[in-house]
């Protein structure tokens, strides 16, 4: 089972996983952590130098902040999961934060609903911007079969179809619990047909879609009018 074709030896991935905290300037602990993923090629402090930090900052000062080295090693040794529910929630938790959110990038996408599928009841609200979350071969056989509630996965044993089985409850009316979910992209985005989808079965009010591309300066415009809007 591989999560991208490449070669894992070439990612090497430290353990624990590599952290940027960036606390509340707030006196004591916050009840809430943010876990910023970065995209696949990017680093845990573009975060800081994209003005992440700062527009959250700006909209909540008593909210903690931590940026995940999350590598695409991580992706492809299928360790994601583990490293960040062991290294940074599980310990969060024992800390006695209340709430965790999940904010991911592209592939940082990927590792966000990964996490949240697998650790539901860990998770509050889970922000997608972009995200990559399967081959376009998926995407098209989902949309062949009439979108993400009419499709039947054919191979439940694969990593992304399985993820795609746990999004699909997104579309249902279900008593099980479910994080928020929070999506944004750009009308020219590469992957904008997996947004679509996965759009579908979200309410319009927790989907963002605006001009732009899978780029820096449209997750820039996305994260800001997230924040102003003044999340919960």
């Amino acid at each position: 089972m591989n999560w991208l074709s490449a070669c894992a030896w070439m990612y090497p991935t430290a353990v624990p996983v590599h952290v940027l905290p960036y606390p509340a300037a707030a006196s004591g602990r916050a009840s809430t952590l943010l876990i910023l993923l970065p995209g696949r090629g990017n680093k845990a402090d573009e975060f800081a130098r994209e003005g992440f930090i700062a527009e959250v900052r700006a909209a909540q000062p008593a909210l903690d902040v931590v940026a995940v080295d999350a590598h695409l090693g991580y992706y492809l040794n299928e360790s994601i999961v583990d490293r960040v529910w062991a290294d940074v929630i599980a310990p969060a938790r024992a800390q006695g934060y209340q709430r965790i959110w999940l904010a991911g990038i592209s592939m940082g996408g990927l590792g966000a609903v990964a996490i949240a599928q697998q650790h539901p009841e860990a998770i509050d609200r889970v922000i997608l911007l972009a995200p990559y979350l399967g081959p376009k071969s998926l995407m098209a056989e989902i949309d062949r079969q009439g979108g993400v509630q009419r499709w039947r996965a054919k191979d439940p044993a694969d990593v992304y179809q399985r993820l795609w089985l746990w999004l699909q409850q997104y579309g249902h009316p279900s008593e099980k619990r479910l994080p928020q979910l929070l999506l944004g992209f750009g009308t020219g985005d590469r992957l904008h047909a997996t947004h679509q989808l996965l759009a579908a079965v979200l309410p319009p009010a927790q989907v963002l879609e605006i001009p732009g591309g899978h780029e820096w300066s449209t997750w820039r415009r996305l994260w800001h009018q997230y924040w102003s809007a003044g999340p919960g």
